[in-house]
Order: structure tokens, then sequence, then C-alpha cells
């Protein structure tokens, strides 16, 4: 379901966001044992900042302009 809210027509990337799907997934309360998934397994929240490795994620421009690609490319196919 995260992947989901992330992929666009460039499907084939989808591993690329398994790391940040799995930390939002640790990060949020279970509704079985009422804690935070991470607190169980390893007793603690990492930080989500990570200042020596370099982010993938796309600039809002970026993103947008995949946007607009994509519905020309619908439209176009309609």
């Amino acid at each position: 379901m995260y992947l989901q809210l992330y992929c666009d027509t460039q499907q084939h990337e989808w591993a690329k966001l398994l790391p940040m799907a799995q930390y939002v997934r640790n990060s949020w309360p279970s509704s079985m044992i009422k804690q935070i998934s991470f607190n169980t397994l390893v007793s603690y929240t990492p930080l989500v900042h990570q200042p020596t490795r370099s982010s993938t994620i796309p600039s809002l421009q970026q993103h947008l302009q995949k946007i607009r690609e994509s519905r020309s490319a619908a439209l176009e196919a309609l």
C-alpha cells in the first residue's frame, strides 16, 4: 500500500522505495502490541535524517513534471 502512493509510470523502480516504506511501517504504533515496532525490535526509533547518504527523492518540480507527462501520455492514449 505504501509503495502504491509513490509509484507512478516508473513502476520498475519500486525497489528503491522499500527502505522508506519499511521505516514508515515500523514508525507507526501497532494496534496489536500498542507500541511502535522500532521500540519492540531495537528499543528506540531511529532518526530519519541520514546526512551520510544522498537522497534519491525527486524535487517537487520533477514530481510535477512526471505527473504532467503521465497525464499527457494518458490523453494521447485516449
